[in-house]
């Protein structure tokens, strides 16, 4: 269990019991002896791993919304399969017990381009991950470039050089922020900070 590489593996280790039939020890045997082999020319490549369990157990709840991080978790697993599949593909002439195991694993094609494609790698959810998402993402960039050109033009006027400091726009926790002279903002309706 010690050598194992995830938490998940570990406990599977521990949860095995003695085989007592001649035969399943004799096969069991075989199948390791391959896979020492593998790992003798290649270490297999797999480093440590989210442990998934939990999420599967929850997903099975019907309603059940996924976090973000919990996704990428998914997204490194089923990235993880993949190589593992491949791994054992490559390594599995001749050793007929190891390429049984590659048919164990399942990377789920669909659902890992899905989430590669709609997820970022820190989580969040890109514009092409529906194209109504797109569509008002589109639609904010569009009314926050006309509400800064708007905001542009306030501060450009001759009219307001006493009230305001610069002409430019910041934004500060998702706020416009317009730079408001000390003596001008008591003159002002709004938050001034």
């Amino acid at each position: 269990a010690r050598h194992a590489a995830s938490k998940a593996g570990a406990e599977g280790c521990r949860q095995r019991h003695p085989l007592i039939h001649r035969s399943a020890v004799e096969a069991e045997l075989f199948r390791v002896g391959e896979a020492r082999e593998a790992t003798d020319e290649e270490l297999a490549p797999l480093g440590s791993f989210p442990d998934i369990r939990p999420i599967l157990a929850s997903a099975r709840t019907e309603g059940f919304i996924l976090e973000a991080e919990r996704c990428l978790e998914v997204v490194a697993i089923l990235s993880l399969v993949r190589q593992m599949q491949a791994w054992l593909r490559h390594r599995s002439i001749g050793r007929p017990r190891l390429l049984a195991a590659t048919q164990s694993l399942h990377h789920l094609p669909a659902l890992s381009e899905m989430l590669e494609r709609c997820l970022d790698p820190e989580g969040g959810l890109r514009d092409e991950a529906s194209p109504e998402l797109r569509s008002i993402r589109r639609r904010i960039r569009g009314l926050r470039s006309g509400l800064e050109s708007r905001l542009g033009k306030l501060l450009q006027k001759s009219s307001h050089e006493t009230t305001f400091a610069d002409q430019f726009v910041t934004v500060r926790n998702g706020r416009f922020v317009l730079p408001v002279r000390a003596s001008a903002a008591g003159s002002l309706p709004g938050i001034v900070q």
